[in-house]
C-alpha cells in the first residue's frame, strides 16, 4: 500500500469540526469517482466513513479497509442484492438496517451521510444510544 502521510479524514474532521463547502466538494468528488470505479468492477464497499478515508501529502484521498466489501454480486447485474448486516451504524442505509437486501445504492447513502458530516460536523442520524 502507498504511504499516505495526510492521516485519516476522521482526524481532520475532528480537528476542524466541519469543512468549507469547497473542501467537502473536493473530497466528495473523489469519493464519487472511487465508488463509481468500485461499482463498475462489481464491488460494493459497504463501510464508507471518515476513518476509512486516508489523505496523501497533497490532500487527495484513498479509500482503505475493504474488509466488509462485497464483490462479484451476480456478475455485476443491475439490482443485485446482498443481505449481510454490516457497516457502521451512523452511515448505514435503511435497507441494511431493515434487512431487506441492499446493493450499490447503500454506498451512495453512506456518501450522503459522510458529506452531511463534512458540512455540519456530525452524522445526520447521530445518537449516543446506538440502538
Amino acid at each position: 500500500m502507498d504511504f499516505l502521510n495526510g492521516g485519516e479524514l476522521f482526524y481532520h474532521l475532528r480537528k476542524d469540526q466541519k469543512f468549507s463547502e469547497r473542501r467537502a466538494c473536493f473530497y466528495a468528488a473523489q469519493l464519487v469517482e472511487a465508488l463509481k470505479c468500485l461499482h463498475t468492477n462489481g464491488i460494493i464497499y459497504r463501510d464508507l466513513k471518515p476513518e476509512n478515508v486516508l489523505l496523501d501529502h497533497e490532500g487527495y484521498i484513498k479509500i482503505t479497509d475493504f474488509g466488509l466489501s462485497k464483490q462479484g454480486l451476480q456478475n455485476n447485474k443491475a439490482g443485485a442484492r446482498t443481505y449481510s448486516y454490516c457497516g457502521t451504524p451512523e452511515y448505514l442505509a435503511p435497507e441494511i438496517i431493515q434487512g431487506v437486501g441492499h446493493g450499490k445504492a447503500a454506498d451512495w447513502w453512506s456518501l450522503g451521510a459522510l458529506l452531511y458530516e463534512m458540512l455540519c460536523g456530525r452524522p445526520p442520524h447521530y445518537q449516543k444510544n446506538r440502538k
